[in-house]
């Protein structure tokens, strides 16, 4: 009956500003640790200048006990040499390989699906790769502004004038990207302009005058902004980054007949010592990363459950703790001022990688899995006695007695009918009940003759 009364509400606007009670933003610090390989820094170097056999490299990573403990030694003793801000030319090992997108930008719809098949190059599979068609489809879908995106994830309307985006493909992508919005500033947006605001409102509270022209927007003054922060980076949950992070990888690896799948173990690598004295010694480091495998060509492969890589290795860190520039000194010579936590996420990325090649270099072997014709794995345990699992030992021994074991059969009853009828307990059979109650039955029939 008060359905109608709806009317008398005051309509809820959009928000006007975030809440009060949001933390300060993290700041943005990107790690930098560049170590440089000198000559005088290879691998054994500084062991053949001082006349000293060089230590084993399996020993130097074996001595790191705690992660605190990888330093700019380990690096040089591995061999890394880092080049900031490589071009995608020297990544790849041919350079002919990267398309022209420049190109690419330039060409018109028509020409777009004239050119398309031209563009397209044959893989090592057999399969041919996208071509410019699907390039320009995922630019399309990510430029697709972040605010219209949340309005299509959280199912508001568009705007008046203007049509509802078709995220496509992105639409995983933009989902784990409005979990962002939740922690991080949007970058894509310019900075509120703080200072000229309250610039402004002083005057108008001075003057007097912040009548009819302080409460109308300008004509070129964007919408105001829907979408606010509510906690600081450094709070965000560990999961969001790393599902955000494969849902755009799969928008590329899907067109080339790859997929991004997390490990069913954990990623480690394990590093075994050469048995000089005694047993030899094995050791791992385990890694968060997710690996791109490349999806099998054939159906009984893909029943079988079999994948072809790992193509590429994803090390997602979750730390935002880092040094800014002017604070972290040199970035490629040690220093006691050097950021720690851009050492440990350098030792993260080349620990991803080291677990890659290994993997690799699995091709054509025969597997040997850790602990094959071991004696934990050969050998009864606890002395070869008798007892199932740990917690369960007494699971298979008889139980004598047990009120929630069933009934015997009637199949072994039935020779016994003495243990088939009910007993009353405590009772002692009567002597004589039979004759007592045959010579009962004789006198009752004499007298009902005599009668």
């Amino acid at each position: 009956m008060f359905g109608n009364l709806t009317f008398m509400l005051p309509a809820s606007g959009p928000p006007r500003g975030p809440p009060k009670d949001v933390p300060p933003p993290t700041p943005i610090n990107l790690p930098r640790c560049h170590p440089q390989l000198r000559n005088n820094d290879a691998p054994g170097a500084q062991g053949q200048a001082s006349g000293k056999p060089a230590e084993p490299l399996t020993s130097v990573l074996q001595s790191i006990v705690r992660p605190t403990e990888v330093s700019i030694s380990h690096f040089e003793a591995l061999g890394v040499h880092v080049v900031p801000d490589a071009a995608p030319a020297q990544l790849l090992p041919d350079p002919a390989f990267i398309p022209d997108f420049e190109a690419w930008h330039a060409l018109s719809t028509e020409e777009v699906h004239a050119t398309n098949e031209s563009t397209r190059r044959r893989l090592n599979t057999g399969n041919l790769s996208p071509g410019c068609q699907t390039y320009l489809e995922r630019k399309r879908e990510l430029s697709i502004a972040n605010e219209m995106a949340y309005r299509t994830i959280r199912r508001m309307p568009p705007p008046k004038g203007q049509p509802q985006p078709r995220l496509g493909n992105a639409y995983e992508f933009y989902r784990h990207l409005e979990l962002f919005s939740s922690f991080w500033e949007d970058t894509s947006k310019p900075p509120a302009p703080k200072a000229k605001a309250d610039q402004t409102g002083e005057s108008n509270g001075e003057n007097g005058t912040g009548g009819d022209e302080g409460d109308k927007a300008p004509e070129g003054e964007p919408e105001p902004v829907t979408f606010f922060r509510t906690g600081a980076g450094h709070q965000m949950p560990v999961d969001y980054r790393q599902s955000m992070i494969t849902a755009f990888l799969k928008l590329v690896a899907y067109d080339f007949a790859c997929n991004v799948s997390a490990p069913r173990t954990e990623p480690r690598l394990h590093i075994t010592s050469k048995p000089s004295t005694g047993s030899p010694r094995s050791s791992y480091f385990s890694s968060g990363c997710t690996f791109i495998f490349r999806s099998p060509t054939t159906r009984e492969a893909a029943r079988a459950g079999i994948l072809e890589g790992p193509v590429a290795a994803v090390s997602a860190r979750h730390t935002t703790s880092f040094l800014p520039a002017d604070s972290a000194g040199s970035a490629t010579t040690p220093s006691p001022e050097m950021d720690r936590d851009s050492i440990l996420d350098l030792a993260r990325e080349v620990v991803a990688a080291l677990i890659t090649a290994q993997h690799r270099a699995r091709e054509g072997r025969t597997e040997t899995r850790i602990g094959e014709n071991a004696w934990w794995c050969t050998k009864p345990r606890w002395g070869g006695g008798s007892g199932g699992p740990i917690g369960r030992e007494v699971d298979a021994d008889p139980t004598i007695g047990d009120k929630d074991a069933p009934p015997p059969s009637s199949s072994s009853s039935k020779g016994n009918d003495a243990t088939s009828l009910p007993q009353r307990p405590f009772s002692r059979p009567v002597v004589g009940s039979s004759s007592s109650s045959s010579s009962s039955s004789s006198s009752s029939s004499s007298s009902s003759s005599s009668s």
